[in-house]
């Protein structure tokens, strides 16, 4: 289903919504992808169960499809990161419901590749792995996917409201007041959000080290598991919702650039 086949409420017309939407399409992208990643660190979905481009495009089709009922007093970046959150939630259902499917029709251990429900996972203990927090983590241990996992599972146990403006800043390298743009919050309140992050994170590592290690240390472990891979070319989402534009504007297509991050 295109985006210009949808139906929108009110007197809403999809052209505002795609132009209000475009410059969102990448910081939305990376989050689906965490997600994403966060439910297979955690082992609640097998890798590659779910496709973060499928999940991106029904977001923004949920978006669109939702337009006129937005609560015009909520920023909306956080609204379509909800909206996300209930298009991975419907999928992830739909995965597991598959696979226990196929547990019913006696599908062999060796299939599975993530523990199954009630299945003990054994802990990693960080200090096991890198024992001196005031060194330079070795490559070896940075490119460990149980390490990634660990943080990128000790990071999911934030409050969205802290985890989104760190991951911003430490792994995205947006600055205080793009990310107050993006969130629709003052400077003041990420810096707020940021010192309760680290704060939280500190003194979860102290409990491993016995005290806090130097915040250079764990921070570049967190931008390695959190890294998301260049962001792909959404020509194609953006041509759906252009094509969206001109149909209800009776406008030929312009060409052009998307916003610069600063602009938003």
């Amino acid at each position: 289903m295109s985006a210009r086949q949808l139906k929108l409420g009110g007197d809403e017309q999809p052209s505002d919504a795609a132009a209000a939407l475009d410059p969102y399409l990448g910081p939305l992208d990376v989050y689906i992808a965490r997600r994403v990643r966060l439910l297979e660190a955690s082992a609640q979905i097998r890798p590659g169960s779910l496709s973060v481009p499928s999940l991106l495009n029904q977001t923004v089709l949920a978006a669109l499809q939702q337009w006129s009922a937005r609560p015009a007093e909520q920023p909306l970046f956080p609204w379509l990161r909800h909206l996300a959150r209930e298009v991975i939630e419907r999928a992830v259902g739909r995965v597991q419901e598959a696979e226990q499917r196929e547990i019913s029709l006696a599908t062999p251990v060796a299939r599975r590749q993530r523990p199954q429900p009630g299945e003990p996972r054994s802990p990693l203990h960080l200090v096991d792995v890198l024992p001196n927090p005031e060194a330079p983590p070795p490559d070896q241990a940075i490119e460990n996917r149980r390490v990634q996992d660990y943080f990128c599972c000790l990071l999911g146990q934030l409050p969205e409201s802290w985890r989104e403006p760190l991951l911003l800043r430490v792994v995205d390298g947006y600055s205080v007041e793009e990310i107050a743009n993006l969130e629709g919050t003052s400077p003041s309140e990420v810096q707020r959000d940021l010192w309760q992050a680290r704060s939280w994170i500190r003194a979860k590592l102290a409990e491993e080290y016995g005290k806090a290690p130097p915040r250079r240390f764990w921070e570049r472990l967190v931008r390695v598991a959190e890294e998301v891979p260049a962001t792909p070319d959404h020509s194609s989402l953006l041509d759906s919702l252009k094509r969206a534009r001109t149909a209800t504007q009776g406008l030929p297509s312009t060409q052009g650039q998307r916003p610069a991050r600063g602009a938003l």
